[in-house]
């Protein structure tokens, strides 16, 4: 069984995002305030707000990274 999440990226300044992560019936679980947003390797940009449904999701707090994996891959 594969659970998904659905992530909420919100733009709150150029190049910063508040990056939510929410059950899928719409808790939270967790808030990540001012980092960058990556979704499969590539950064976001150009977006107010995005929902989004993940299967894995990196914070790396040393580099104020959030990566959002949407598919399957091997590590």
């Amino acid at each position: 069984m594969v659970c998904k999440v659905i992530i909420r990226i919100r733009r709150t300044r150029e190049r910063a995002f508040d990056v939510t992560i929410l059950s899928e019936y719409g808790y939270p679980f967790e808030t990540y305030k001012n980092v960058i947003a990556y979704i499969e390797d590539s950064v976001v940009a150009n977006i107010d707000e995005l929902f989004i449904e993940a299967l894995m999701v990196k914070y790396e707090k040393e580099r104020g990274e959030v990566r959002i994996y949407v598919t399957h891959r091997k590590l």
